[in-house]
């Protein structure tokens, strides 16, 4: 197996390629969370003020500078803030998510070998929520990046038992560039990986081997200087809202509509660990009757208690329990690699769940994507036909895998599920779906209707922030009674308006002797809130 030397490291990076890239050329952009990232990284852009974050007009005081950062400069190299293309915008995400595999790749070799690494790096990169956050301009794909550069520098310090310079410099260095990104996410991985670490250990020494007088001082330098920024530009604003308004209402309930049990991340694990899950809990199980060895007692100390304070949290979304991923990687990486060819003996209980679990889920996901086709578009996709097909030999791999190298198997499922399920699905499926796209229909309809000229629009009753990317910071969410003033004022070109509002709107633009010209209805289902809305746009005729 292709495990030594460069081969790895190239093979890792050119699947990487394969599973992320077609999509985020390919999927629009999508609601809410990334719209609005992309947009105050453009406003970044165009107004020149790089401390402050806004979308529209309005403060964006929820996170913290890093991932607008990544994403104007990306923006500046790849692309033009007067463009309405995503994808320069998602740079940063694809780049978080492919470097962490291959940093994954680099851990699970130094503790369990070459083979055991690359099996981990599959295993993370093939994920179906990788992909996700792979694709989407939000912080998670970087930040995964932060977190698993960090948690590899204090594995190596802990499991060499010795201080090393380089290593604990870099654990602060990221520690720092992950707050810059999400707050306070990887300081609460590190203090619960080493908290449990030192009571396990009943010993202090891995805390003075990460140094950290020194430590703290170069992670004040990262994140200091904007934090004052921010904090002198916003009068203590942003830090209060980041607080009062979006830590601690997730910390108290379910922020947002969000909220949901403990228990919630182990329900959802088989599907956003996909194709992992195969092996998951036999992984865990070998881990815990392993946690003598020190490499698996620190990817225990990091999955473990991380994961049961984000099931704790009240608020919860599928992407918070990202981090463990690479440490469950591994974990799976090292019980692959003391399986026996055959597989034969693995016949048990935890094997035949396992394996009906993984066969429920890619069901799951190939008969969804058939049913988008059929419910939105009459018709089934041909991409959607392939992974129904490719989720057919799935399962007769892993009915059938006793009789071949488990290994070898493992690395066929990630390759089929990576490249022929789960990428097609954000690079033909969903974004071939008619309907889910109101933004990108308003936004094609206007282009054709307004020629050369620059349209603006207020929208009255839509208020999805991918209409703004896509129409431009002039864009005007309106209120009924703000989009009859714009109109009598001239300021826009157009306006958009909902079923509920629409009749309204054409009635007091007739006593106002505002001309109307109806351009397009425009039907769709607004996935953000759940339901069909029907959109009319008009020209207003000067």
């Amino acid at each position: 197996m292709f495990t030594r030397g460069w081969r790895p490291w190239l093979v890792l990076f050119l699947l990487g390629c394969l599973f992320y890239l077609p999509g985020i050329t390919r999927l629009p952009p999508t609601d809410r969370d990334e719209a609005r990232f992309a947009q105050a990284s453009r406003q970044m852009l165009e107004s020149g003020n790089f401390v402050d974050i806004r979308f529209q007009n309005r403060p964006r005081y929820k996170k913290p500078i890093g991932i607008y950062w990544l994403q104007a400069a990306s923006v500046k190299v790849f692309g033009d803030p007067e463009d309405p293309k995503i994808w320069p915008y998602r740079i940063p995400s694809f780049l978080g998510a492919l470097l962490s595999v291959l940093i994954t790749f680099y851990l699970g070799r130094r503790f369990f070998g070459p083979r055991a690494g690359f099996l981990s790096a599959l295993l993370l990169g093939s994920s179906v929520l990788l992909h996700v956050e792979a694709t989407l301009a939000t912080t998670d794909g970087f930040l995964l990046l932060t977190i698993t550069a960090m948690m590899t520098m204090l594995g190596i310090i802990y499991v060499e038992g010795r201080s090393l310079n380089a290593a604990s410099w870099g654990f602060w260095l990221f520690c720092g560039m992950g707050v810059l990104l999400k707050g306070p996410v990887p300081l609460l991985v590190a203090f619960l990986t080493v908290a449990v670490l030192c009571l396990s250990d009943r010993s202090l020494n891995l805390v003075r081997r990460l140094h950290p007088l020194r430590g703290v001082i170069l992670f004040f330098i990262v994140v200091f200087p904007w934090f004052w920024a921010i904090h002198k530009t916003t009068g203590g604003m942003f830090i209060r809202k980041a607080i009062t308004g979006d830590l601690l209402p997730k910390l108290l309930g379910g922020h947002e509509s969000h909220g949901a049990p403990p228990g919630l991340y182990l329900a959802l694990i088989s599907v956003l660990f996909w194709p992992g899950i195969l092996i998951l809990i036999g992984a865990l199980k070998k881990g815990w009757r392993s946690k003598g060895n020190r490499a698996v007692r620190f990817l225990l100390a990091w999955a473990i208690p991380t994961w049961l304070a984000f099931e704790l949290i009240p608020t919860k979304l599928p992407h918070y329990i990202l981090p463990v991923f690479p440490a469950i990687s591994i974990l799976a990486g090292f019980y692959l690699e003391g399986m026996t060819p055959a597989h034969g003996e693995k016949t048990g209980f935890i094997s035949t769940l396992s394996r009906w679990i993984f066969i429920a889920v890619t069901a799951g996901i190939c008969l969804g994507g058939l049913t988008l086709g059929v419910y939105f578009n009459h018709r089934p996709s041909i991409a959607a036909v392939v992974m129904l097909i490719a989720g057919g030999g799935l399962v007769w791999l892993v009915i059938s895998s006793r009789k071949r190298s488990w290994s070898h198997t493992v690395i066929a499922i990630c390759l089929i599920s990576g490249s022929l399920i789960v990428m097609p699905v954000f690079t033909f499926v969903l974004p071939s779906v008619k309907g889910i796209w109101l933004s990108r229909e308003v936004f094609k309809t206007l282009e054709s209707s307004a020629g050369d000229s620059r349209p603006i629009l207020a929208s009255v009753g839509y208020h999805e922030p991918s209409l703004v990317f896509l129409l431009g910071t002039q864009t005007r969410i309106d209120s009924l009674g703000e989009a009859i003033k714009d109109m009598e004022g001239r300021k826009i070109t157009h306006v958009l308006v909902s079923e509920d509002e629409r009749e309204i709107l054409t009635r007091e633009a007739e006593k106002r002797g505002i001309k109307l010209r109806f351009i397009k209805r425009i039907r769709g289902f607004n996935y953000s809130k759940g339901r069909w809305m029907n959109l009319s746009l008009y020209w207003i005729r000067g």
